[in-house]
């Protein structure tokens, strides 16, 4: 399953077009994603490999402001595995957390 996310997720960089700032838009729709699933995040991604911004926006801030009650198990990990293959693909890691 890594592999499949890791394809749809480098070929949606890939193919993004750049905006007149350039802004590579792929990375920012996989970045939207990424910040509307907070919720399902393993880990808290509070930091940037690259030095750069860590700018996702969040529209919920916690695990616990979103009723996951209706999700199985099986659903939930899938989009946290999505989310973990993302901030891997963006550089993004937990800094309070022992990789």
């Amino acid at each position: 399953m890594k592999k499949v996310i890791d394809l749809l997720i480098t070929t949606t960089i890939q193919l993004g077009e750049v905006d007149e700032y350039r802004n590579n838009m792929g990375v920012l729709l996989i970045k939207a994603i990424f910040g509307a699933l907070r919720p399902f995040w393993p880990h808290a991604y509070n930091s940037c490999h690259s030095g750069d911004d860590f700018n996702v926006p969040e529209l919920v801030d916690s695990f616990g402001a979103v009723d996951t009650r209706h999700f199985t198990d099986k659903q939930i990990g899938f989009i946290s595995l999505f989310c973990e293959r993302v901030a891997h693909h963006l550089g993004y890691y937990d800094a309070d957390y022992d990789e």
